[in-house]
This record gives C-alpha cells, sequence and structure tokens, in this order.
C-alpha cells in the first residue's frame, strides 16, 4: 500500500481540531447528504474518514440495517474511530486502514459514497472518483465536498503577510502533488467517471475576530506553518510577521476575512 500521509498529523492536537472543524461545517455536510437521499438501511462509503465524526453521523442515518465503511489510512485515525466504536457501542461502522487510490472495493457494493477535504492531497483523485464510481450501485450518490479557488481567501483591511502565507501554502501543497483547486475539476472527472452531476453548491463563510472560523483558520495555521518554515517556504521572521498581523486584526471589530472557498458535488450513478 502505497502511503500519503496526512501533512497535519495525527497527534491528540489535531483530533480535537478536526473535532471543531466538524462541527463547523456540519450544517453544510448534512445537507449534502440530503441532496444525496443518504438514509436508512443503506451501505454508505466514508472515504478519507479520519477519526470518523462523518462515520458516526453517517452511521446514525442508516441505522442498525445500514452499514457504513469507514476507510482511511492512517491507522491511528482507525484506532481511534474503532476505540471510540467499542465505547458507544456502534456496531454498524466498519472501520479499516485502506489508501484511497487503491480501497480495494467490490464492484456495486455501495449505495453512497461520502469524500471530504481528502481529493485535494491527493496526487491522483481521478483514479478514487474512478474507484468510488465502480463500486457504487446504480442509483448509487457520491458526495464530494473539498476546496475550489482557494487563493480567493483574503483579510479586510489587506494585509500583505496574510497573502503571502497562504501563497505559500498553496504552493507547498502543489509541490505535495495535491491541489487546492481541486474544485473545479471535479465535474469533469465525474462525469469521466460516468456519473451525472446533480448538485453544486459554494461554501463560503465571513470570519469575524473570535468566531468559530477565525479560529479554524487559526488553528491549522499554528499547525501547519512551523512545517512550512522548515521546509523554506516561509522564514521564521514570516512567522513572526504573521502572528504580530493576526494579534492586530483580532483587536480590530471591523476586521474580518472570507474562508477558503469550497465546492459541495453530489453526482449519481445511471440507473
Amino acid at each position: 500500500m502505497k502511503k500519503h500521509p496526512y501533512v497535519l498529523g495525527t497527534g491528540d492536537a489535531e483530533l480535537d481540531r478536526l473535532a471543531k472543524q466538524h462541527d463547523i461545517w456540519r450544517p453544510v455536510t448534512v445537507g449534502l447528504y440530503d441532496e444525496a437521499g443518504f438514509g436508512a438501511g443503506q451501505r454508505l462509503l466514508d472515504l478519507g474518514c479520519g477519526p470518523g465524526f462523518t462515520s458516526f453521523e453517517l452511521a446514525e442515518r442508516v441505522g442498525p440495517d445500514g452499514k457504513i465503511i469507514a476507510l482511511d489510512n492512517s491507522r491511528r485515525f482507525i484506532e481511534v474511530l474503532s476505540g471510540w466504536c467499542r465505547e458507544r457501542a456502534v456496531e454498524n461502522i466498519d472501520a479499516r486502514v485502506a489508501d484511497a487510490l487503491e480501497p480495494g472495493l467490490p464492484v456495486a457494493s455501495v449505495h453512497g459514497a461520502f469524500i471530504r477535504w481528502l481529493l485535494c492531497f491527493l496526487p491522483d483523485p481521478g483514479r478514487v472518483i474512478d474507484a468510488v464510481a465502480s463500486a457504487l450501485r446504480p442509483g448509487g450518490h457520491l458526495v464530494v465536498m473539498d476546496y475550489f479557488h482557494y487563493l480567493a481567501i483574503d483579510t479586510f483591511p489587506a494585509s500583505d503577510i496574510f497573502r503571502h502565507v497562504f501563497g505559500q501554502i498553496h504552493q507547498s501543497l502543489a509541490d505535495a502533488g495535491g491541489d487546492l483547486d481541486i474544485g473545479d475539476k471535479l465535474p469533469g472527472l465525474m462525469l469521466e467517471a460516468g456519473l451525472e452531476v446533480i448538485h453544486l453548491e459554494p461554501i463560503i463563510e465571513t470570519a469575524r475576530p473570535g468566531s468559530a472560523v477565525w479560529q479554524w483558520v487559526r488553528a491549522f495555521q499554528r499547525s501547519y506553518l512551523p512545517q512550512l518554515v522548515k521546509k523554506g517556504y516561509l522564514s521564521a521572521d514570516d512567522l513572526d510577521a504573521n502572528d504580530a498581523d493576526w494579534r492586530q486584526r483580532a483587536e480590530n471589530p471591523a476586521s474580518f476575512f472570507l474562508s477558503p472557498p469550497m465546492l459541495g458535488v453530489v453526482a449519481r450513478k445511471s440507473v
């Protein structure tokens, strides 16, 4: 199995950040479940499930007669998810370590699939979509939520260091084989995989000092920017300037920024 390590790691701090991230974007995510008709008795795939926040929601949706296949390439995340399943007596989640590029799913084995913030990190997202399309039953739905036009993130009043830092984040992921603009390619990749795109929606929020989205982006920076200093994308002076800029904007009640845009896509396999 070829590994594609998750760039933010799998430690306790990242588990906490992912939990808060899930809470912020839960209403949008639930809306996409609804668009896909995810419901009782279905067998659903949660690909790139991480520690399983969506897996538990989907497990509740499908009920005891349904099943969630939760796949992630992080053994640590799967162990955490499996442990939580035991603690909560949840029996309809099948958590497995698997690479998204080689998920090993039988043909026509699931009613639906959910993929969130995974394809942007992978070098061959079309291959993943092809594999998932093959695993869908006729009439099944694929839901993807991922980044789109990432550098549209911006802050007001304007900040040169803010733009520089996010430009380097974007570049570092591109150099690692990822694509933080994957959203604009999703409809085409789904069509190539034989799926019909039935729903598209933009996902963006305005963040003000102290808001949940503000804290979400700041937590991501605290986790990821030190890595960019080590790799040479940013300097220690950049990090200090960025910290000072955030402190200044946090004290300005007129300050706000636009979150990195995302796209929600729902596609259906022909009957």
